[in-house]
């Protein structure tokens, strides 16, 4: 999100959504990159949740960004949770992974 700009990156999701193409995980790893630059963790999340019910194969990226997302907003406590979270989906974690982990400690 250049200028930290996540509002625009929502409403491109949002048209997606409504008139195609159809979002995939990418677009929405995308959407949670740019929330979890801007630090809005909730957001990030519900992005991984919303995702999922959607039935995209979830991945390390969309991770990584809610994880970076807890981090940037003061949120810790979030990241093993997510982690170990992910690990139960048979995610494998990744290099960034594991270092958000350590970061939250």
């Amino acid at each position: 999100a250049k200028g930290r700009n996540f509002f625009e990156a929502l409403n491109l999701l949002k048209l997606m959504e409504c008139y195609g193409p159809k979002p995939d995980i990418i677009t929405y790893a995308c959407v949670t990159n740019a929330l979890g630059q801007c630090g809005k963790s909730k957001k990030a999340i519900s992005m991984i949740r919303t995702a999922e019910k959607k039935g995209l194969k979830l991945t390390q990226a969309i991770y990584n960004s809610a994880m970076i997302a807890c981090l940037k907003d003061f949120k810790p406590e979030k990241v093993p949770e997510l982690f170990e979270e992910m690990k139960s989906k048979g995610i494998v974690p990744d290099m960034i992974n594991y270092m958000s982990l350590i970061y939250s400690y």
